[in-house]
């Protein structure tokens, strides 16, 4: 399974929802864990995975994975951040975080993982950063410092110490970032894909033939408002 143009790292930390706790952050440690295409297993989520906002879990998410050296360098600024308590499930060591971006394909152990979006921070990560700086882990503001979520391209298990490969030749790939469960929307509020086709009609694209019918709407509510000529009534 290894490609070409590959660089190392070790899988340092497993973390799956504490079975005694009904919060889901922080995570529990495991030794090894069984890996599926919907995640780890014994790891749950708060969130269901089509909320407006984008959700958690899923097959576009199964897996959030973190450099242990960022964390490192986090708690060298002082912040308290612990291994789990930022929800990952994998933490891994020796990487060049900054090439981890969507599209890059990891493999950990027997399993092998696609890179599918970075991951937004929220306030319940406020008490792990000094002055509840959460932003330190933003895409947008740090992104060498943010988390990924994964799909599972290769399911399999894997353990604490297992190796972790980068294939970097797969750096710049397309993702899966046109699913609406990893941009942050619901699916249920695109009803306008059921009503317009996908496909052309008529010579129109799906978006044109919206655009009629958005016009032919407004000019019958207008004549609606006015009254019909007498001549067509």
């Amino acid at each position: 399974m290894a490609a070409k143009g590959s660089c190392a790292g070790i899988l340092q930390g497993i973390f799956t929802t504490a079975s005694s706790s009904k919060e889901t952050v922080p995570k529990a440690e495991r030794e090894s864990v069984a890996v599926s295409v919907l995640g780890l297993e014994g790891d749950r989520q708060e969130c269901a995975v089509d909320e407006d906002w984008g959700g958690h879990g899923g097959p576009l998410k199964a897996v959030c994975c973190w450099s242990a050296d960022v964390m490192v360098e986090l708690q060298r600024e002082g912040h308290p951040v612990l291994p789990g308590f930022c929800g990952e499930n994998f933490l891994l060591g020796g990487l060049d975080w900054e090439q981890v971006v969507p599209g890059l394909r990891l493999e950990v152990g027997a399993v092998l993982l696609e890179v599918t979006q970075h991951v937004r921070p929220c306030h319940k990560q406020a008490s792990n950063f000094l002055h509840g700086q959460y932003s330190e882990i933003s895409p947008v503001k740090r992104p060498r410092r943010s988390r990924v979520y994964c799909a599972v391209l290769v399911p399999g298990k894997v353990s604490l110490g297992d190796a972790v490969k980068l294939h970097v030749n797969t750096r710049g790939a397309k993702a899966y970032a046109v699913d609406p469960c990893v941009l942050g929307r619901s699916p249920r509020l695109d009803w306008w894909r059921l009503v317009l086709p996908s496909r052309p009609f008529l010579g129109l694209s799906g978006l044109a033939l919206g655009h009629f019918l958005v016009l032919g709407l407004g000019l019958l509510l207008g004549r609606l408002s006015v009254g019909w000529p007498r001549q067509w009534r």
